[in-house]
C-alpha cells in the first residue's frame, strides 16, 4: 500500500509551484503528491536549481546563456562547441571563449554573494 499524502493548497501555493515546476492547475495535486512520495530532497534540488538558473539568467548576456544551456544540455541534448558554434554562424574558438567567458562570471558572482 502507498502511503499518500494529501495536501490541500492555497490558490498562492498553487501559483508558486505552477511557476516552478511548469504545470497546470488540474495537475497540481498530482505533482505535488508525487513529489512528497519522491522525497523532500528531491523537491529542494529542483527549487535550488530554480532558483540557480535564475540567478545566472539575470547575470549573463543572451548569448552567453544559450551557449551554457546547449554545452551543458540545459533543456536540450548537450553540444560540442562545433555544434553550438555552426548553430549560432560562430567558430568553436569563439564558442570556447564565449563559454570561459560566461563560467568565469558564475563563479566570480558566488564568490561574491556567499561571503
Amino acid at each position: 500500500m502507498s502511503n499518500r499524502t494529501k495536501v490541500k493548497l492555497s490558490q498562492a501555493e498553487k501559483d508558486n509551484l505552477n511557476s516552478l515546476f511548469s504545470v497546470d492547475d488540474s495537475d497540481i495535486n498530482g505533482v505535488v503528491t508525487s513529489y512528497l512520495e519522491d522525497g523532500y530532497e528531491q523537491v529542494e534540488n529542483k527549487i535550488y536549481y530554480t532558483e540557480l538558473y535564475k540567478y545566472i539568467e539575470k547575470k549573463l548576456t543572451k548569448v552567453e546563456l544559450e551557449v551554457i544551456k546547449n554545452y551543458f544540455g540545459i533543456g536540450c541534448k548537450p553540444l560540442t562547441l562545433l555544434e553550438i558554434g555552426r548553430k549560432n554562424s560562430i567558430s568553436g574558438e569563439r564558442v570556447r571563449q564565449i563559454k570561459k567567458k560566461a563560467i568565469d562570471k558564475i563563479k566570480q558572482n558566488m564568490e561574491v554573494t556567499s561571503r
